[in-house]
């Protein structure tokens, strides 16, 4: 049977994954980083986080606490606020909630209306509602307590994946344990010269090997704080400052592209390895991902109610789902509606399918008021894409008559919709509607100056004097 295959990394005997069986050599025989630089990479890493750390809320919060579930709560709401969100947009939210709800307790007794209000604009909403069930769940069933360990805090708690899971343990509860986020898969791509894709299972449970052995047994917290940190300031995806890199002596791509002895590394690395391939690469061309493919376009007729007293009719999303809870225009897919009217016809009726004014007669007799624009607003989510085609409905009845018995719809004055919409995609679509609005007026406003110019030059004889009847 054939020898287990090295691992660049020697793995800390107390690590989780101690026992984990490598499937691939990481790195060649020429350059293995042992114990003794493994331990150089620690404190110089840390020595630099210690003096260029960025100052951020939540770690000024964890250095301020003294108690652990205080700390793991903080960690853990920044963490889910952090995922797919930069950091700049994160600080002025993450302040507002903990200044809202500063313990697990107070969150546990908010509304998921109250959550989906304060996580507007963040993206993801998703996240936000995970919290607030992680938060009611840590309260009624686990006495109020956070887990502790690595396993149970990424069993038990909704929206907690193995990084955050990492993250809360090792920051808040001093665990063992290392992240493996977007920053430090950078890193250590780099570092170790992995050029296979990235999202492959087989490389990330490498990286995870990697994380887990070079995570400081002192100061874990820290250590992943540095390394995280290092990827967002310094090993950045375009322009890598590898000049100011603490680490930069034990980063393979680095050292090959000083040395320039690469034929015979690279030829050893991909007989031995295969993360590894035969090529020149640079910082900026690692980590590699496979392509991405085309995310589908769904497209929308995007229903502008407005009623005479100038009331819109707004719809409450499903519980569960993209965008859950939110409230936002009617939209309705192509795919069932190829005309807008017909979805105007069917909505009309289920406010009220009793009343007859909604009938034949008040929808395929009256077209004019039933305005489909060519304005169209794209909004990407992750997975996928909406392209949303705005269609303005002016309806003949005011609010009072047609009263709404389903409590996920109901009518808004056009002042509160900003408010009432927490989602990016319907605010874009308001602030467009509300464009189109101002070029029609302004439309109008322009034929009425035509009509007064061509009046005058009509009336030669026009006493400028007396008003100008049209």
């Amino acid at each position: 049977m054939a020898d287990k295959p090295k691992v660049g990394f020697v793995l800390d005997s107390k690590t989780r994954r101690e026992a984990r069986s490598s499937k691939f050599t990481i790195f060649n025989d020429m350059d293995p980083l042992r114990e003794s630089e493994i331990r150089q990479v620690r404190e110089s890493l840390l020595k630099w986080y210690d003096k260029h750390q960025r100052i951020l809320p939540w770690r000024q919060a964890v250095q301020r606490l003294e108690d652990a579930q205080q700390r793991a709560y903080a960690v853990w709401v920044s963490e889910i606020m952090l995922q797919q969100t930069q950091v700049k947009t994160v600080s002025a939210y993450y302040k507002r909630w903990m200044k809202k709800w500063p313990t697990l307790i107070h969150l546990s007794h908010a509304s998921p209306e109250e959550v989906q209000q304060m996580w507007a604009g963040l993206g993801y909403y998703s996240r936000g509602r995970r919290l607030l069930q992680g938060a009611q769940f840590v309260v009624n069933e686990l006495g109020g307590k956070i887990p502790e360990t690595f396993d149970a805090l990424q069993s038990k708690l909704p929206g907690v994946g193995p990084y955050t899971a990492a993250a809360i343990a090792s920051i808040a509860f001093g665990q063992l344990e290392g992240v493996l986020d977007g920053n430090v898969i950078r890193v250590l791509a780099r570092m170790r010269r992995i050029t296979e894709p990235v999202q492959t299972s087989t490389v990330r449970e490498i990286m995870q090997e990697i994380s887990d052995s070079l995570v400081s047994p002192t100061r874990p917290g820290d250590f992943n704080q540095a390394l995280m940190e290092l990827g967002a300031t310094v090993c950045s995806p375009r322009t890598p400052l590898c000049g100011q890199c603490p680490v930069a002596k034990f980063c393979m791509v680095k050292q090959e592209e000083l040395c320039h002895k690469k034929e015979e590394s690279l030829r050893r690395a991909k007989t031995q390895c295969q993360l590894c391939t035969d090529e020149t690469v640079a910082p900026i061309d690692l980590p590699r991902k496979k392509p991405k493919r085309k995310s589908p376009t769904h497209n929308y007729w995007c229903i502008h109610f407005m009623s005479l007293d100038k009331k819109v009719l707004l719809l409450k999303n499903p519980e569960k789902g993209l965008l859950a809870n939110a409230w936002a225009f009617p939209c309705f897919d192509h795919t069932n509606y190829t005309q807008p009217q017909a979805a105007v016809k069917d909505l009309l009726r289920n406010i009220d399918p009793t009343e007859e004014k909604f009938e034949k007669s008040s929808i395929e007799d009256q077209h004019s008021f039933i305005t489909v624009t060519n304005e169209v607003v794209d909004h990407v989510f992750s997975h996928q894409k909406h392209r949303y085609h705005i269609v303005f409905v002016k309806l003949q009845y005011v609010m009072t008559q047609l009263p709404i018995s389903d409590s996920n719809m109901k009518w808004t004055s056009i002042s509160q919709i900003k408010a009432t919409f927490t989602t990016t995609n319907m605010q874009k679509v308001f602030e467009r509607i509300q464009a189109w609005n101002t070029q029609q007026k302004g439309s109008i406003k322009q034929a009425f100056k035509r009509a007064r110019r061509k009046t005058t030059e009509f009336n030669i004889d026009t006493n400028l004097d007396e008003p100008i009847v049209l």
